[in-house]
């Protein structure tokens, strides 16, 4: 009896923990991604034998800040002539249901509530990730680029996929 409550607190010990542990490398992630974005707006110094003459100024192109919530609603549909990507994404009250095809692959994305499913594998727990998800939307699209190459072979432009965007009624069937 003694080995059975002392087995259950192990392995109660051991779920409780690990489940925690899964979101420390995301975590490790994003803090690498902002300490090397900080590190990448440092100046070269300025030195005695530059040729100013030599110079031509350009203007330096700035992504466009996208106003883009996950209240929605969205249909957003992405064509990648060069690469053979095709995605449609459904965005409705913080629910994505998303499909990306790429050489005749088809990968399934559902976030609905907490709960991430990627074709067939089931993710809860993720409200803290699409709250930092719908931040890098308006404000950092490249970094969720970077985030998205880390995880998926498939290259997707997410800042020309939500120019696709439209804001179209969805029924709610499609998050099923």
């Amino acid at each position: 009896m003694k080995k059975k409550i002392y087995a259950e607190k192990v392995e109660g010990f051991f779920y409780t923990a690990s489940k925690k542990l899964v979101f420390v490398p995301i975590i490790i992630i994003v803090l690498a991604l902002v300490l090397k974005a900080a590190s990448a707006s440092k100046t070269l110094p300025v030195t005695d034998t530059l040729n100013w003459e030599s110079l031509t100024p350009t203007v330096a192109q700035k992504s466009t800040k996208l106003n883009f919530n996950l209240k929605g609603p969205y249909i957003c549909t992405y064509i990648d002539k060069g690469g053979g990507v095709d995605l449609k994404a459904y965005v409705k009250n913080k629910n994505i249901a998303m499909t990306i095809t790429e050489k005749n692959k088809v990968d399934k994305y559902l976030l609905k509530g907490d709960c991430l499913r990627v074709n067939d594998k089931k993710i809860c727990g993720m409200t803290p990730y699409v709250l930092l998800m719908e931040n890098m939307l308006n404000n950092n699209v490249s970094g969720l680029e970077t985030m998205w190459e880390k995880y998926s072979k498939t290259k997707v432009d997410f800042e020309e996929a939500l120019k696709s965007c439209v804001k179209k009624e969805i029924e709610d069937s499609v998050f099923d």
